[in-house]
């Protein structure tokens, strides 16, 4: 075997021979007794990490050390000292030298060793079998939770030695470990190997996680010495259910080359991956992992986190297979990769290999420096550079850092005004930077001085902490950094700088959450990243939250009031008031007078080209507001970008033959349509001497087969502005083309491909300065088809490219786009349709060659059965190039089980400050029908992911339309996949669940189980055993109620929202009033939001229980349960969350939300009725008491007495619903197989049309504008009843829910008796809205309609005398210019009918066609004696009829007495009539 050279590292050979392959410690007592024995480098690594003391002596092998940790240290190539082996040994749990284990346990060691990385698996895994002498043996018995960390401290201590040590970790069935490992060496000029080989083995239901802190010495800082580190590491989900987790903290060896990788065997099997690679000066690492799925319902995750530094090069590699096994495989890698400097590299090269339609491969990367501006914030609050950076990098490290099994954070919990004024570029901002002391600015004149000091060249963090605060025109975002965190170390570090004492911690927060609140700053936010997702409003009050809490002696703010409304500008300048007093001073930079109506200034100056020219008081600023000083808003964006380092692996599965068979056919020039002005064409022949022209072919061997037509290259040149687009045939081989689009000239391009023959073409586009480029390319050619284009940029120039191609027995895509100066963009959007039995290969490279460029480039591929599809994208920028900002996505879409994608995006990045991303997508989309696929231009309304062919009912029919179903908060619809698993279930595999020892109850029992795994998963909760089955949402919530009893005693709270459902309110009526305890209401406003404020007054420590929902079913209300869950666990609540409208549409994760219960019902996310979920925190389900009793839930009976099983099964008494659990976890599958955001998404733009085109229609009134709205419109019609809008939408095929929706309080605090209610699910489309819009519409028609009093109450008298429902009205217009109107009492209405309630049992309808004709009438009463009649006065009458054929009079008639006696000789029981 070779050593493999593929790694994008570079060494000199290893020199094998030389090196020492076994050493021994002479005194095997030699391992480190205390902190002061162990490597000082991985100490700093440890405090660096923010581990605690404690902590430190566990981990790096104190034998002394707290006993819930067990070491084993390994000195080079033996293990000298295992600690807690005899604590272990009680528990069943095998922990020793693998040296030990070869006699103690041979037939684990022989069944398992090398059965995960063979021998032969590569070079250094042969080098280690061979030559490996010890290391870590773990074995933990079936059904055992490792009662204690396990961790192995590996050192490396002799000269011209390595280490070659082997860990065997077996997890059992139903077994746990989590297991850390440490490393470090001595600093020497000598390089030393380390060839380490990792197995692990997790049975079924067993979990293992990894953890690695690796700090081998890396060489210094010239890249001399340090530890080679080439590791295998692999681990096996042999069993089902089981899990495996690798984290990793890589910061030393000067060269890594691992990828601790996951085989999923078994089936719902589980992978992750988490690592943080960090390198400096001279360190390279080639390091990532591989996720192999080949079982059913695999998952895995990748969370890749690189920092790169001084000249060190840093790779992620990865490797995402879907074998043909691994039906519903689901994959996510996000790789992020953070620049420090610009001589430092990032690479990004991902693999996905997919065999497997029903799979899912999703994969997003960033690339991002620290920036200027975040460093400079931070110096500002004075923290100085280093810790700002620390901070910066731990913020962006902290999703990984959260995995490791360890304490990584530790949180506690308990004067002159001036006015500065000017327009935009009189150096207001500069004036801002220069005082604060930014970087880049530099004063050629005159001084800084504060104090009497001279502070020119103070650096920002020393003029902080001598009192110097500006307060940021564009606060920057701090990611992963909290605002409590932040304020803190600014308090700090200014105490810190003056001599002062630091601030108490829980001073600190009662003082910061005050001045929040004060700012209305909800005080929770504290613990969000630094203005990460803040409103622009919510970024400046949290810089003059900062202000108010560093109190300085001077603060600069820039233009602080730029993009606030009147609201929160008054919020800030009342925040400012406050911090001004005689012993501060403040600078007010603004462009607008209006903010001086609130901070008075004592003195106002104007500034223009960098000199104040004028000096005032406030009149000053009013006089320049006349003379229209520039009152624009300056909005200046703060651009990242990104950068790539060039290092390309062609990854093409083309055949080439094929290609260059191709060239022998003779080329044709493409046919010409009418050249449009200022378009000429001219011939090169075979003067190819042109040198731009030369350098492109240069630079692309792929075209070089253009050279074989040179006699009939064609040369396009464009200038000026055509109004018509350039439009070429191609057909065969056509000649290449080389088209020149002059400066500041503007084109449009239209490419055909078409025939039925094999067809090769060769495009060069060079775009001049200023120009730009729309190219539209058209490709539908059936046989062999090979593109070649080539566009370079000149400055400021723009290219858009849209690439349409379906067919094509092999086509072959090469796009090469080169922005070559600053200004350059590009922006790509391809759609390509791959046949049955197709190849399509796409190879792309986007190259930045220059500062301030940008591209953007998305490509869609439709894979059909049996096609294949190979996708390699490079984003490529070079050396020196910032100010980048680049985007590539990949969405490939298989409609078929055969069909096969193969897709890496890449980034090469060598330089810093650039904004880099891509992605690749993979679905399953057996459903989707090309139609709905609109990409060029789509509309916002048109769904790319249409799933409603999936439901059948939805193919009903009302009238020759199909049913329009918006009542999904109410149930959904179920797909034909639910329906199937029901049914099969039912028809092949019925029986009782559990005990039963034949094959049909271990079959029922299995789909019964692996239901409860996937709704685990599902929701995110971290063990099986906290799901509970239930009939639903209802239930669910009773049985928290009930078991809470005997927690709650008279005095304590109940706290709730006014937006709950009937069944999160009755429960806990009935436990108050058993109790004692009393309930609390959080008040909702009159947009159907929470009032927050009112949550936290009422919340406190009597409250014992919080309950909301996490959407209204009623309004559709979003709330904001993580705050609220946070904070009632602040005030000691258990919590409760009603998840039954969210559970379709909110991406869910109950772990990371923290509450102690969630419940939801299967029939709100498509599966049957009667099967619900109750999710609790296994410690809340173990306290509570049984709800039900009965079989299943017994542990052991007697007629004295009994025991319960552990949860779940103590909560699920009697047979359960086995067919709706089967339903339900059919649904769970057919949802992990849908994109769910894309499709949610989707959902939210329906949702927004239908409101758009609603608030069109007369006297439609919305119930509920909630600030965050889900999938449910409420509203009214004014003048009608919801339930005859229910009525009429039903007669038209519109299924919506009219009434209270079981929120009767929420409804009277609203003021409304009731709503229409039109809820979406994700089976909605633009066609169910125009329905019911068309139908809203023709109901409003009806409200002219009016009805005096008298009216009303001679109807309703008539109504209840005839027991009818309806009075309907037909009309005809009379012979005397008025109309006839016929009455009629019905019990029901006539399906061409349209109704109107006018309350009070007064019901009206009229036929369709008689609409226009009745507009606007109203029905009067009229009484002459004993007689009375109803008179309609009808607008469109132009006189009134007496002649006894109708009651109709003109509106603009008076009623004389002649009019009444005619009426008063008609028939007084208007039901005759």
């Amino acid at each position: 075997m070779t050593a493999p050279e593929w790694a994008h590292v570079h060494f000199p050979a290893v020199d094998f021979e030389a090196i020492s392959y076994y050493s021994a410690p002479k005194d095997m007592s030699d391992g480190p007794k205390s902190l002061a024995d162990v490597d000082p480098e991985l100490l700093r690594t440890y405090e660096k990490l923010g581990i605690p003391l404690h902590e430190q002596e566990a981990l790096a092998g104190v034998i002394q050390s707290r006993p819930n940790v067990a070491v084993d240290a390994v000195f080079d190539s033996v293990s000298i000292a295992t600690t807690f082996k005899d604590k272990l040994a009680e528990a069943g749990v095998v922990f020793c030298p693998i040296s030990e284990a070869v006699h103690s346990h041979p037939e684990l060691v022989k069944k398992y060793l090398g059965s995960v990385v063979p021998q032969r698996d590569n070079f250094y895994a042969a080098l280690n079998s061979a030559v490996f002498s010890d290391g870590s043996f773990v074995y933990i018995p079936k059904g055992v939770r490792c009662p204690m960390e396990l961790s192995t401290y590996f050192r490396i201590n002799e000269r011209n030695t390595g280490q070659f040590e082997r860990t065997l970790i077996i997890a059992d069935e139903g077994s746990h470990v989590s297991y850390l490992e440490g490393c470090t060496a001595p600093m020497r000029d000598e390089n030393q190997l380390h060839a380490a080989v990792v197995e692990l083995v997790a049975l079924g239901d067993a979990q293992i996680k990894y953890s690695t802190v690796q700090n081998w010495y890396p060489g210094d800082e010239n890249g001399k010495g340090g530890i080679y580190n080439f590791v295998t590491k692999r681990g096996l989900c042999a069993g089902a259910r089981s899990k495996i987790s690798w984290t990793q903290v890589e910061t030393g060896s000067a060269i890594t080359w691992k990828y601790p990788s996951v085989v999923l065997r078994g089936d719902h099997s589980v992978g992750e991956f988490y690592s943080v690679a960090l390198t400096n000066n001279m360190q390279q690492a080639d390091t990532g992992t591989k996720m192999i799925h080949m079982g059913k319902d695999t998952r895995s995750t990748i969370i890749s986190k690189g920092i790169s530094t001084g000249r060190s090069e840093n790779t992620y590699r990865g490797l995402v297979r879907i074998s043909p096994t691994a039906s519903g495989a689901r994959n996510f890698t996000q790789c992020d990769s953070l620049l420090i400097g610009d001589t430092c590299g990032a690479h990004t090269f991902p693999y996905i290999e997919n065999s497997n339609t029903h799979a899912i491969v999703e994969h997003e990367a960033t690339t991002s420096k620290v920036s200027e501006d975040q460093l400079f914030a931070c110096q500002q609050r004075g923290i100085d550079p280093e810790k700002a950076v620390s901070m910066i990098v731990n913020g962006f490290c902290k999703e990984v850092f959260k995995e490791l099994p360890m304490e990584f954070a530790v949180e506690v919990n308990a004067g002159e005004v001036h006015a500065i004024m000017g327009p935009n570029g009189s150096g207001k901002s500069t004036l801002a930077n220069i005082l604060a002391g930014k970087p880049g600015y530099e004063i050629t004149s005159g001084s800084v001085e504060f104090e009497g000091q001279d502070i020119s060249d103070w650096e920002p963090h020393e003029r902080a902490h001598a009192g110097i605060f500006l307060a940021f025109q564009y606060p920057v975002e701090i990611p992963g950094v909290s605002n409590m965190e932040f304020l803190k170390a600014s308090l700090d570090a200014k105490a810190f700088a003056n001599k002062q004492e630091q601030t108490n911690a829980a001073q600190f927060i009662k003082t910061a959450r005050s001045l929040a609140k004060s700012l209305d700053l909800n005080p929770d936010f504290l613990k969000r990243g630094v203005n990460e997702g803040f409103s622009g409003g919510e970024k400046k009050r949290n810089e003059i939250l900062q202000l108010l809490l560093l109190q300085p002696k001077l603060a600069v703010l820039d233009e602080t009031d730029s993009g606030l409304d009147i609201d929160a500008l008054q919020v800030v300048a009342e925040g400012v008031n406050r911090f001004r007093n005689a012993d501060n001073g403040v600078v007010l930079i603004t462009h607008y007078q209006r903010l001086l109506d609130y901070i008075v200034p004592d003195f106002v100056h104007v500034l223009a080209d960098g000199k104040i020219v004028q000096s005032g008081d406030k009149s000053l600023a009013l006089e320049l507001e006349k003379k229209g000083e520039d009152s624009e808003q300056f909005h200046d964006a703060l651009s990242r970008a990104l950068n790539s380092k060039t290092h390309r692996e062609r990854w093409k599965y083309t055949k080439s033959q094929p290609i260059l068979d191709m060239l022998e056919a003779p080329a044709v020039t493409p046919d010409w349509h009418t050249l449009p002005a200022g378009v000429e064409l001219q011939a090169l022949s075979q003067d190819l001497q042109d040198a731009p022209l030369q350098h492109q072919i240069d630079d692309a061997p792929e075209a070089s087969s253009a050279l074989c037509y040179h006699d009939k290259l064609s040369l396009v040149e464009a200038s000026g502005n055509p109004t018509q687009p350039l439009v070429i045939q191609h057909r065969g081989h056509s000649a290449p083309i080389v088209l020149k689009v002059a400066a500041n000239s503007h084109l449009e391009l239209h490419e055909i491909y078409s025939d039925n023959i094999d067809q090769h073409q060769t495009l060069w586009i060079e775009l001049g300065p200023g120009s730009s480029l729309t190219h539209a390319r058209n490709s539908f050619v059936q046989a062999k088809h090979w593109q070649f284009l080539r566009v370079t940029l000149a400055k400021d120039a723009s290219y858009i490219l849209h690439n349409h191609s379906s067919g094509g027995e092999m086509r072959r895509q090469d796009i090469q786009i080169l922005c070559n100066e600053p200004g350059a963009s590009a922006q790509v959007t391809s759609a390509s349709q791959i046949g049955k039995g197709q190849h399509l290969d796409q190879q792309i490279t986007l190259e930045h060659r220059a500062a301030h460029t940008s591209s953007q480039q998305v490509f869609h591929n439709i894979v059909e059965d049996k096609a294949k599809v190979t996708f390699n994208g490079r984003i490529h920028i070079h050396k020196h190039c910032p100010q980048v900002a680049a985007t590539l996505q990949n969405r490939n879409l298989a409609l078929g089980d055969n069909a096969t994608i193969n897709t890496k995006p890449e980034l090469e990045i060598y330089t810093d400050d650039v904004t880099c991303a891509h992605g690749a997508t993979q679905l399953q989309g057996l459903w989707l029908t090309l139609r709905s696929l609109n990409l060029a231009f789509p509309n916002p309304t048109t769904p790319m992911f249409d799933i409603r062919a999936d439901f059948p009912i939805l193919k009903r029919q009302h009238q020759d339309e199909p049913l329009v179903y918006l009542d999904s908060a109410a149930t959904t619809q179920k797909p034909d996949t639910v329906i199937n698993a029901v049914a099969d279930y039912y028809r092949h595999s019925n029986a009782n669940v559990h005990r039963a020892a034949h094959k049909l109850a271990e079959e029922a029992t299995t789909l019964l189980e692996d239901a409860r795994t996937l709704a685990q998963q599902y929701i995110g909760a971290s063990d099986r055993r906290e799901v509970i089955f239930t009939r639903g949402t209802t239930e669910s919530i009773n049985l928290v109620a009930q078991g809470l009893q005997g927690y709650l005693s008279e005095g304590d709270e109940i706290l709730l929202t006014a937006l709950e459902h009937h069944s999160n309110i009755v429960p806990w009526q009935m436990l108050a009033q058993r109790t004692g305890a009393s309930l609390k209401i959080v008040a909702v406003d009159a947009n159907g939001d929470l009032d927050l404020a009112d949550f936290y007054q009422k919340l406190s420590r009597r409250t014992k229980v919080f309950t909301c929902n996490h959407i209204s079913n009623a309004l559709g209300t979003v709330n904001p349960v993580a705050e609220l869950v946070q904070a009632a666990k602040d005030a000691g609540a258990i919590t409760l969350i009603d998840g039954a409208q969210a559970i379709l549409h909110e991406q869910l994760n109950v772990t990371a939300l923290d509450c102690d219960f969630y419940a939801f019902s299967g029939h709100k996310m498509y599966a049957p009725t009667g099967i619900g979920i109750l999710y609790g925190k296994l410690a809340r389900l173990e306290a509570l008491p049984p709800y039900q009793g009965g079989g299943e839930m017994i542990e052991h009976v007697t007629f004295e007495s009994s025991t319960y099983q552990q949860p779940p099964y103590k909560f699920e008494a009697g047979t359960p619903n086995i067919g709706g659990a089967v339903g339900l976890g059919a649904a769970i599958r057919y949802l992990n197989d849908l994109p769910l955001a894309e499709l949610v998404e989707q959902e939210k733009i329906l949702i927004n049309s239908a409101l758009s085109q609603l608030r069109q229609i007369p006297g439609f009134r919305l119930i509920g504008e909630p600030k965050q709205r889900s999938a449910v419109i409420s509203f009214i019609l004014e003048g009608a009843h919801p339930n005859d809008i229910g009525t009429l939408l039903d007669q038209q095929g519109v299924a919506v829910r009219t009434g209270h929706h079981c929120t009767m309080p929420l409804m009277a605090r609203l003021g409304v008796p009731g709503t229409v209610r039109a809820s979406f699910s994700l089976y909605n489309n633009a066609y169910d809205v125009e329905r019911l819009v068309k139908a809203e519409i023709e109901m409003s028609e009806l409200s002219d309609i009016s009805i005096t009093p008298e009216a009303s109450e001679h109807i309703r008298n008539q109504l209840q005398l005839t027991q009818a429902r309806y009075l309907r009205l037909a009309v005809k217009e009379s012979g005397c210019n008025g109309y006839m109107y016929m009455l009629d009492f019905l019990e029901s209405p006539a399906p061409e009918d349209k109704c109107l309630d006018f309350g009070d049992g007064v019901r009206v309808c009229v036929n369709q066609a008689d609409l226009p004709m009745v507009a606007g009438t109203e029905v009067d009463m009229i009484t002459e004696g004993l007689n009375s009649a109803l008179v309609f006065k009808n607008p469109n009458a132009t006189s009134y009829c007496g002649c006894g054929e109708s009651f109709a009079v003109s509106a603009d008639e008076d009623i004389d007495d002649s009019v009444a006696a005619d009426l008063d000789s008609l028939a007084t029981d208007v039901g005759k009539h």
